[in-house]
């Protein structure tokens, strides 16, 4: 975004940048994503990879109970009119208790 400030015969121009957020990537307003730490950019990749690295991680960090649980995760897109409705989940279905998808769906598990 620029501005343009006159200020006697002088033009001044101003440089405003915004700081996107996982929320403005998660409803489609970004293609990249920047980690900002301290005010410096440490790390850039594709929005893609990032929340691709980010459900990685989080099936991951629940290794501990793929055991005892399916772990889906998976993001949704749905486009009515000019909207874009995203949707990011973590799906946990008890294994051996359902027998069908739908029916894990309707109950929910034992944690």
């Amino acid at each position: 975004m620029n501005w343009n400030i006159n200020k006697g015969d002088q033009k001044l121009k101003t440089k405003t940048k915004k700081i996107w957020t996982y929320k403005d990537f998660l409803e489609g307003k970004l293609k990249e994503w920047e980690e900002i730490v301290n005010g410096k950019r440490i790390k850039k990749m594709p929005a893609y990879r990032r929340h691709g690295k980010l459900c990685a991680n989080l099936v991951f960090n629940f290794s501990s109970i793929r055991d005892k649980f399916e772990i889906l995760t998976n993001e949704v897109a749905l486009k009515i009119d000019e909207y874009n409705i995203r949707v990011a989940d973590i799906v946990l279905i008890e294994k051996g208790r359902y027998k069908d998808d739908f029916e894990a769906i309707k109950e929910p598990p034992d944690l």
